[in-house]
């Protein structure tokens, strides 16, 4: 256990410094394309007690307002879940269009892989937070800006792009595009729903 725990950090460790690399030690391991969707609701169920965990510790009033809007775990694991499967057919969709050779397999592994390495900066930042909170709001800058070098090497990698400021600004159009898509539907429904009531 302690032996395959290290293994894991390590494999963590190595793909913070060379995400690249670090994605291809992964894809050898030679996980069955099966077992990825249980792989994938391990990391979402990991990602919910994450998160409960971190509010049962932090310095929070439990029944305040801000602790009140806080979804249930069954709908934080819907809307994690949507969320990386959202991420997966856009990385994999997006970068078919553009030219990449990408299996939808590869770049599910490589979501559920970003999210794992994830998952051990947010444990690494409650554990910080206990001690020195300031240094756990760093550490959360450096979540943000972690899961953006993650992406973008992984969707690189993946999908045989040479040019990561190229894959990054597709990263961040995809996500310009899905925002105004959003926005509009949204006008949209609104606008269907005033009309209905009158």
């Amino acid at each position: 256990m302690q032996a395959t725990l290290k293994s894991f950090l390590d494999l963590a460790l190595l793909t913070l410094r060379d995400p690249r690399e670090g994605l291809r030690a992964v894809q050898g391991l030679g996980i069955p394309q099966g077992f990825l969707w249980q792989l994938l609701l391990l990391v979402i169920a990991l990602s919910v007690v994450l998160a409960y965990g971190n509010l049962a510790l932090s310095p929070v009033d439990l029944a305040s307002a801000e602790v009140a809007a806080i979804p249930s775990p069954f709908l934080l694991a819907i809307i994690l879940g949507s969320s990386m499967l959202g991420t997966v057919f856009a990385a994999y969709f997006v970068g078919r269009a553009c030219g990449g050779t990408g299996r939808f397999d590869q770049v599910l592994l490589a979501m559920i892989w970003m999210q794992a390495v994830m998952l051990v900066i947010q444990v690494a930042q409650t554990l910080v937070g206990l001690i020195l909170p300031p240094l756990g709001d760093m550490i959360a800058l450096f979540a943000i800006a972690a899961m953006f070098w993650l992406l973008t090497n992984f969707v690189a990698e993946v999908h045989g792009f040479t040019s990561l400021g190229r894959v990054f600004l597709m990263i961040l159009a995809t996500i310009l595009g899905v925002a105004i898509g959003m926005a509009v539907l949204l006008v949209l429904i609104g606008a269907t729903g005033g009309q209905g009531s009158v």
